[in-house]
């Protein structure tokens, strides 16, 4: 049930536009909140028009022009002889329409609070067919979604989260879509491969452990709400409205059937609970390109080698064709020799042709080069393979399709999780660029910003590419990190849903940040579960919430 709240008001000082007006508050009942709901009950033409908002200031003034009428007598407690009228005002922006006008709505319009008539306000112009759930409008359960063609398909793709570490709940979030996008292509009979990168201890690594019952889930609210500090009602509120909006899709079903891929002697393995879908990955020489070698072995922030680069290069396509397949170990035994730069003491094995080709560095390159594979395999003990070209990569075909793939990369080295990330981004790219099948991929990156920051990196390449025209053939990219501003601004331009968690003043005041107009503020203030959200479809940013994962729950038990 609605609330009256106000009208719109319009003054010199107070000027309406097409895309945001101020109204009065006059429900004292009401505390009009930045980042609330309102609906603006206007007329064009004669025509009834509903518009929905979000305030985005609120201002309280009073008919005095000095704080010293609040002194009787000079006496600060003494109460003012008249009390004055204190006049409350919200700003708001146009969120959506109910009709195709863009012009403010006349002075007196009335201000009401959202009820869920309004739901289809959020929704109006997305098909039933093409509806994803992307979370629940503030203080109302109202569900909010968003067109599958401009997360999914070719319109546009791509969704990023950025917030505080542990308080903008983006593993969680990322989950919460993986959930969505999972039921939207059951109930469409369309086919997704989700894949989640696990890099935060056992974040993704427990999915399995959730409750198979949504009742115990539900039963289990209590005691997870007194934990984490949020009402359970609120939570309570936001799992019906979840699963309601799934309609006979449950959501706990996706957590029944994970695969995970992890390594040998991971500690969260999950074999250890005797589940067994799992399967180990390693990676030989032979399995990788040289480009996900030269990203393995130099860090982003480091300054560019090309002529240890260039010999890597020179030998990886030299090599290959002379020796047969490589491995990690011959890397190591040729360029240890290459470096003495003495022909006489090389091995049989190698042909003068390669020498020949490699001899065009200085010794001292081939030296530094030796150093630095080394100390890469030193540190490379989970995953790599020295001994033999081949180890067991994570294939396209591996990938379940329509359940949800965690790839565990935490507890390996930096060097180690570059080498998998670019393996797996690679052979997933190159498979949909060659496949006649419609299957669609969604990859959740969190900590992008090791691997798409401003600087060079080895990676970004890739990952400019998948942003730019991975939509084409069907591949999406989910990235997440702590600091939007640290990432590469093209990658971030080619996203289409924006989300913001609880964040810094000093990191929303980034340039990068400018969409969120006078919600900027507020994502200073943002609880867990409560996410600024921003899609082509919506006129201004929202604020949305989310349920906390089933099995988050469960695990309170």
């Amino acid at each position: 049930m609605s609330v009256q709240v106000g009208r719109v008001v319009l003054s010199r000082d107070k000027p309406a536009s097409a895309d945001s007006f101020w109204c009065t508050i006059e429900n004292q009942s009401y505390i009009p909140e930045v980042g609330s709901y309102l609906v603006c009950e206007a007329s064009f033409s004669g025509q009834a028009c509903r518009l929905l908002c979000v305030i985005e200031d609120v201002e309280y003034s009073a008919d005095v022009t000095s704080a010293a009428v609040y002194y009787g007598a000079m006496m600060p407690p003494s109460p003012p002889p008249t009390s004055p009228v204190t006049i409350k005002m919200a700003k708001v922006r146009v969120v959506a329409s109910e009709m195709e006008v863009y012009t403010p709505p006349e002075a007196g319009s009335l201000m009401r609070t959202l009820n869920q008539g309004d739901a289809e306000l959020l929704a109006r112009t997305i098909p039933q067919r093409n509806r994803i759930l992307i979370g629940f409008a503030r203080g109302s359960f109202i569900p909010v979604y968003m067109h599958s063609e401009y997360l999914l398909g070719e319109q546009a793709a791509h969704a990023n989260i950025s917030g505080k570490t542990g308080l903008a709940t983006k593993t969680s979030y990322a989950l919460f879509l993986a959930y969505n996008i999972l039921a939207w292509a059951k109930a469409n009979d369309e086919n997704v491969k989700v894949v989640m990168l696990n890099v935060k201890g056992g974040d993704l690594m427990r999915l399995h452990k959730s409750s198979e019952k949504w009742e115990n889930i539900f039963n289990n609210v209590g005691k997870w709400s007194k934990m984490a500090g949020i009402s359970s009602n609120d939570v309570k509120g936001l799992l019906e409205g979840w699963k309601a909006a799934l309609d006979k899709i449950d959501p706990c079903e996706f957590n029944r059937n994970v695969k995970y891929f992890t390594y040998q002697g991971d500690s969260f393995d999950p074999f250890n609970d005797k589940y067994t879908n799992v399967v180990y990955f390693s990676y030989g020489l032979a399995d990788i390109t040289t480009e996900e070698l030269i990203a393995a072995l130099y860090r982003p922030d480091e300054e560019i080698q090309e002529r240890q680069i260039n010999a890597i290069y020179t030998y990886m396509s030299e090599a290959g064709e002379l020796r047969g397949q490589l491995s990690f170990d011959l890397l190591i035994e040729d360029l240890k020799k290459y470096s003495t730069y003495t022909p006489d003491k090389m091995s049989q094995q190698v042909k003068a042709k390669l020498f020949v080709k490699l001899i065009d560095w200085h010794y001292l390159t081939m030296g530094a080069l030796f150093r630095r594979v080394t100390g890469f395999l030193a540190r490379s003990t989970k995953i790599v393979k020295r001994d033999r070209p081949n180890g067991n990569p994570i294939k396209f075909d591996s990938l379940d399709t329509n359940k949800i793939n965690v790839i565990q990369i935490y507890g390996l080295s930096d060097q180690e999780q570059r080498l998998v990330v670019n393996a797996l981004l690679r052979e997933i790219r190159e498979k949909l660029e060659g496949s006649k099948e419609r299957v669609k991929v969604v990859v959740f990156v969190d900590e992008l910003n090791k691997y798409a920051p401003k600087r060079y990196s080895p990676i970004k390449e890739q990952l400019l590419e998948i942003a730019s025209r991975g939509r084409y053939i069907g591949l999406s990219l989910v990235g997440a990190q702590q600091f939007a501003s640290d990432i590469d601004s093209e990658i971030y331009g080619n996203t289409s849903l924006k989300v913001v968690g609880q964040s810094d003043d000093s990191e929303v005041s980034s340039e990068i940040y400018r969409f969120l107009g006078e919600l900027r503020k507020r994502a200073t203030r943002l609880r867990k579960g409560q996410l600024i959200i921003h899609h082509p479809m919506l006129f201004a940013p929202i604020i949305v919430e989310f349920p906390p994962p089933p099995h988050v729950i469960s695990l309170v038990a």
